[in-house]
């Protein structure tokens, strides 16, 4: 069953653009037997997908079209028991369930759906190449913030939505939420509400699920009243709706749930990484983050790492050279916020800001004093998800399956509102989606 959000009536709300992407799906779908859709948290990925499916794209499936969803599991312990469950299956011979799953899938056309991977990379990808191995027309379609890295598979990435002077697809999308939203204030719009509109998709960068939470807001405000708020802070945007995912209904939630899947040290240099306000290269993150417990040489691995698990995204196709240069990457301002919220909760900004400036500006001079050492875990401490130094962790509580989701740092549990408390992979080849054409 797919997780549909709701416009302020209880309806399923509107899909609104995309027609590019849906396209490049399709034409995913009719040429590759693994296809990755990958991209940031609140990007739409699910939605596309629910929507290319809709319109036609899972026709050619004569099987039937299953879908698994796997963000409820916090381990891999239940991942092949989802997917029996999403294809109906219950084996009661002693075969193992893999093996049920396997023969049942057998010479069957069908499209399998693995919705939310990315806790899950390496048993996701070791199940899936079991199952194209044993079932010779089967189709597994992901969506996962972080691609597998496997040789079979197609990516492809979803950005926000086109958001400039020019691009229409972010104020549309917004314009319709604040119709459902608030009737009151639906278009059509004067000039300067236009404006007003525009500003909040550019300071939110076209990423839909941002959009979305900002247009719930307008129950309470002014489209220019919350444009005006948002240009100083983008703050802790949620929604109300029930029927949206847990880790979507406030935007830190959904931010922190790439935050809780990344390691200790990515997490460290996602929160430094805050300090660029717009695009930076290796060199600079080298010169600027890398103070205890990371190395220069961390630096380069680490990035790669949050790359690979959209945190952090490229902002040119150009070829770096062996230190690193020609290359640029920059943060949504939503997750660079989020990293600064800890930087902020470390101790470390101002550390940092002094590093910074002597890089740009190498007269003030670069000083590390004040930059706290987050020394590496003990043997026997805590685990990866462990907690800093001289931090009590949170008492545990029982679990709430209707809370939203808990999001891990290097100290701890964070609370469900998404406040802070006081945070090496590899870099994949990615095709990118065209962006389509504003008609």
């Amino acid at each position: 069953m797919w997780v549909h959000t709701e416009s302020s009536d209880g309806r399923a709300a509107s899909f609104v653009g995309r027609d590019g992407e849906l396209a490049a799906l399709e034409a995913a779908l009719a040429g590759h037997r693994l296809i990755t859709l990958a991209g940031p948290g609140g990007v739409g990925k699910s939605r596309l997908v629910r929507r290319a499916l809709e319109t036609g794209a899972g026709d050619t499936f004569p099987d039937g079209i299953h879908r698994a969803d796997l963000s409820p599991l916090p381990d891999d312990r239940l991942l092949v028991d989802t997917v029996a469950d999403a294809l109906d299956l219950a084996d009661h011979t002693p075969r193992t369930l893999g093996e049920a799953v396997r023969q049942w899938i057998g010479g069957r056309r069908l499209l399998l759906v693995l919705d939310c991977c990315e806790h899950l990379i390496a048993a996701v990808r070791s199940l899936v190449q079991d199952l194209l191995d044993a079932a010779p027309h089967l189709v597994i379609l992901l969506t996962s913030r972080q691609p597998l890295a496997s040789e079979r598979e197609h990516v492809l990435e979803l950005g926000p939505l086109p958001h400039d002077a020019n691009a229409v697809e972010a104020l549309a999308l917004f314009a319709a939420r604040a119709g459902e939203a608030a009737p009151a204030q639906a278009p059509p719009w004067e000039q300067e509400r236009i404006e007003a509109a525009r500003a909040i998709c550019a300071r939110l960068e076209g990423v839909p699920l941002a959009l979305e939470l900002a247009a719930a807001q307008l129950t309470d405000h002014t489209v220019e009243e919350l444009a005006e708020r948002l240009a100083r802070r983008i703050g802790p945007l949620a929604g109300s709706g029930s029927r949206r995912p847990a880790r979507h209904r406030a935007l830190r939630t959904a931010v922190g749930w790439s935050h809780e899947w990344c390691e200790p040290r990515e997490r460290l240099l996602w929160l430094r990484l805050s300090v660029f306000g717009g695009a930076f290269d290796e060199p600079a993150v080298r010169a600027v983050c890398s103070a205890a417990p990371l190395t220069e040489a961390d630096t380069g691995p680490l990035l790669a790492a949050l790359v690979a698990k959209s945190v952090v995204r490229r902002t040119d196709g150009g070829a770096a050279d062996a230190d690193g240069e020609g290359v640029t990457y920059r943060m949504l301002d939503t997750i660079r916020e989020y990293g600064a919220m800890w930087l902020d909760a470390i101790g470390e900004r101002e550390a940092l800001r002094t590093r910074h400036a002597g890089y740009f500006h190498p007269r003030t001079g670069p000083r590390t004093r004040g930059m706290r050492t987050h020394r590496p875990q003990r043997a026997g401490g805590p685990g990866p998800r462990g907690r800093l130094p001289g931090r009590r962790p949170p008492r545990p509580r029982p679990a709430d399956p209707a809370a939203p989701v808990r999001r891990l740092s290097p100290q701890g549990a964070l609370p469900p509102t998404g406040e802070p408390p006081h945070g090496s992979g590899q870099a994949v080849a990615r095709r990118p989606i065209n962006s389509p054409r504003a008609d």
